[in-house]
């Protein structure tokens, strides 16, 4: 969104090339020497006053890369008729996805909260994450994927809570209407420290032992578990691909 200091500095831009070409034809009406110190000076003012409103839009639009939501305790609206006080955990916003469609704005977000460790306080969290962000964006639809870590999503990792959420009760497509708010798949699985940072590092470097067709194949993968022995000092047996442990189920919202 373009704040005043944006449109101030668009119209002296403006301003600034009109003046240029008068002042191209008769240097004197602009009180320049000469055509020379003419240009000089439409590159310096232009320069300026481009980095003057850049800055402006850009400071002016919100950035949801890394931005860190503290934990509360909030009142998450349902389908019941009795909502009750649910524990939401602190959330980092990874990223944010447009998919509108059919003049229908719906989004993904991408969001971490190491603190949910189990399934109430996953779903609290990502329910409060998805009001929030369509209350922002003023949108149809999200669809929030609550993943155990920052670079799980990028590599193709299975959620701890996926939560869709259509205010109008439309779905994500704007058609099938049934008046269903929610739709919300959770897991329960509790991973230690050590499980997630091992997590983290299969993703990060799974790539470095794909074969010649871009796979993950029991060869790659042996030596990709030998690697993290050697990493986290614990035996091969206990380095797994933790992402295969995630099971998600329906919630009742």
């Amino acid at each position: 969104m373009w704040t005043l200091i944006a449109w101030i500095s668009a119209f002296l831009i403006v301003l600034v090339w009109i003046c240029t070409i008068v002042g191209l034809v008769k240097p004197g009406l602009v009180k320049a020497k000469n055509r020379l110190h003419v240009v000089a000076a439409f590159f310096v003012y232009n320069i300026v006053f481009f980095m003057i409103g850049g800055f402006a839009v850009s400071k002016d639009k919100p950035d949801h890369d890394g931005e860190l939501v503290s934990s509360t305790v909030v009142k998450v609206p349902s389908n019941s008729s009795t909502d009750k006080l649910q524990p939401v955990k602190s959330y980092r916003i990874i990223s944010d996805d447009d998919i509108s469609f059919a003049g229908r704005d719906r989004f993904i977000l991408i969001i971490v909260s190491p603190e949910a460790k189990n399934i109430e306080e996953r779903v609290a969290t990502s329910k409060a994450a998805a009001i929030s962000f369509l209350k922002q964006k003023r949108a149809n639809f999200v669809s929030v994927l609550l993943m155990p870590t920052p670079n799980a999503y990028e590599y193709g990792g299975t959620p701890l809570a996926v939560t869709d959420y259509a205010p109008d009760g439309c779905g994500t497509s704007g058609e099938n209407c049934t008046g269903k708010k929610w739709d919300i798949k959770a897991s329960n699985i509790n991973f230690s420290k050590q499980q997630l940072e091992i997590l983290n590092f299969w993703f990060s470097h799974k790539k470095e032992y794909y074969n010649a067709d871009g796979f993950l194949d029991l060869k790659g993968e042996k030596k990709l578990k030998i690697r993290i022995s050697n990493e986290f000092n614990i035996p091969v047996k206990d380095a797994q691909d933790f992402n295969m442990m995630i099971n998600l189920k329906s919630v009742n919202a």
